[in-house]
């Protein structure tokens, strides 16, 4: 009884030990949601912007999740003028968790399904955002809530109207390391985007290694110019 109630332990530690031996994160594919998705209407260009920082560690091919934040920039820009506010994510979400309802703003990412509630925040209208991701068309499609008005939306990458030429250099753009540089600073890929608007949308994917805390980190940068 002593032998088998030992084994009973030393599985159930075992079992933990390998749960807890890699992060759930949100998305194991940052490099897919990143950067920003949009919608034009009467009332103006809504989008949201992924900034992804995810850190792993293991030899290649076999890497562990250690940890990842989300941070997501919910924007409205017409006639120029921009109000937007900041949400972030650091777990997945479990399915339980979308079925929650009350008065306090949340974020809720299990890697396809995004759900944002927020009452005011910064200059943004209360709002009730509740998008899904399809790695097929690459584009986000749901409700985006108003003031208690669901209007079912489709949020793709930027662009200029059909017949209007974007600027030189949006596109994808692959980086190359210098000769000096460091070795731990992979090349990037650098992504830009015009609006239908005109404001131009810049996010960087990029792997830096690091040497201190003997791990690899995978870094999406992403960060947001006008033009």
């Amino acid at each position: 009884m002593l032998l088998l109630s030992l084994m009973r332990i030393l599985s159930a530690s075992l079992l933990f030990s390998a749960v807890q031996g890699e992060a759930q994160v949100p998305t194991e594919h940052p490099e897919l949601i990143a950067g920003p998705r949009e919608v034009a209407s009467t009332s103006g260009i809504e989008g949201i912007f992924f900034e992804i920082a995810t850190s792993f560690s293991g030899p290649t091919g076999r890497e562990q999740f250690d940890w990842q934040t989300i941070n997501i920039r919910v924007y409205h820009r017409e006639g120029g003028k921009e109000a937007w506010g900041y949400f972030e994510t650091k777990d997945k979400a479990s399915p339980q968790s979308y079925n929650m309802q009350d008065d306090h703003s949340f974020t809720f990412f299990d890697g396809e399904h995004l759900r944002i509630h927020f009452i005011e925040v910064t200059n943004l209208k209360s709002s009730d955002l509740d998008i899904t991701f399809s790695p097929t068309s690459n584009e986000w499609s749901g409700t985006w809530s108003h003031s208690g008005r669901n209007s079912h939306v489709v949020l793709k990458r930027p662009e200029p109207n059909p017949g209007v030429t974007p600027r030189a250099f949006v596109g994808d753009w692959a980086g190359e390391s210098a000769p000096n540089s460091p070795q731990y600073f992979a090349p990037g890929s650098l992504h830009i985007r015009e609006s239908i608007d005109g404001v131009l949308s810049a996010w960087l994917d990029r792997t830096v290694s690091g040497t201190d805390r003997k791990h690899d980190g995978s870094i999406t940068t992403s960060g947001a110019v006008n033009g």
